[in-house]
């Protein structure tokens, strides 16, 4: 919300994500449902710019609480 996206296209991302589901097959057999609770899917389209967003907001929370490492004057992540 802080970066101004439309609450439409959250609300279809949260949908979308939130219905994730997984099974694991190896060889002939085949594992229960798994509910996918958290992270972006292995292939998808939007899960660079995602991950993307994510991770600049670590950075940003780090780079404001002055904690990390630092060489310099600069935040190493």
């Amino acid at each position: 919300m802080k970066r101004k996206v439309p609450k439409c296209f959250l609300n279809l991302l949260i949908n979308w994500y939130g219905r994730g589901v997984a099974f694991v097959r190896w060889n002939d057999a085949v594992s229960r449902m798994i509910c996918m609770t958290c992270g972006v899917r292995q292939g998808g389209v939007l899960s660079p710019v995602l991950f993307a967003i994510y991770v600049d907001d670590i950075a940003n929370s780090l780079c404001s609480s002055k904690l990390g490492c630092y060489a310099f004057d600069s935040v190493i992540l």
